[in-house]
């Protein structure tokens, strides 16, 4: 099992961890889609690219961020990834 995992249908991240010093990269939102095998970073989530058909926002607890699969993931956030 991956120190980052889903459980539940909810969208609920677990983050287990217990040297995260060790490799900080695995706190990342973008180690959690390279677990999954897929794409995500500022341009792209999964096949939905940044295009005339929609633009990849993310929020993190409520307020528009840009660090994409570079955002280090804390206890409690609230992560929404919208293509629109």
């Amino acid at each position: 099992m991956s120190p980052i995992h889903t459980h539940e249908d909810d969208g609920t991240i677990h983050m287990e961890n217990n040297k995260p010093y060790a490799k900080p990269e695995t706190l990342t939102l973008g180690y959690l889609f390279k677990v999954w095998g897929k794409t995500f970073n500022s341009t792209c989530i999964f096949e939905y690219c940044n295009s005339e058909e929609g633009t990849l926002i993310m929020t993190v607890n409520g307020h528009q961020n840009f660090e994409f699969e570079s955002y280090f993931m804390h206890d409690k956030d609230e992560i929404i990834i919208e293509y629109k």
